[in-house]
């Protein structure tokens, strides 16, 4: 808790699933998402309405990327760590684009 707030402090971006036990993240809550309000909090589905069913959900989820059915190195898997994944490529690609080359 102690490392993710200090990152946050410095300008670290810091990126959470929201994890997959179908709970509202308002009366629950999981962390590392809790730990600090800086760290962006991510659901698996389009949005809260048309999320997968598996996938936390509530105010605190900041963003949401469909995590289902997603393969690499021929594994195929679902949840809120695959929607991790697709958002943080997501900002490393904005990062990237928006600097000088």
């Amino acid at each position: 808790k102690e490392l993710i707030n200090k990152a946050v402090e410095n300008g670290i971006t810091i990126v959470s699933a929201a994890g997959n036990e179908h709970s509202d993240l308002d009366v629950k809550p999981y962390y590392p998402a809790y730990y600090n309000q800086g760290v962006y909090v991510i659901g698996n589905g389009l949005n809260e309405t048309h999320k997968a069913k598996t996938s936390n959900y509530g105010k605190r989820v900041d963003a949401w990327r469909d995590g289902q059915d997603i393969t690499a190195y021929g594994i195929t898997m679902a949840g809120t760590s695959q929607s991790t994944a697709i958002f943080m490529g997501e900002l490393i690609k904005e990062d990237y684009e928006s600097r000088e080359h």
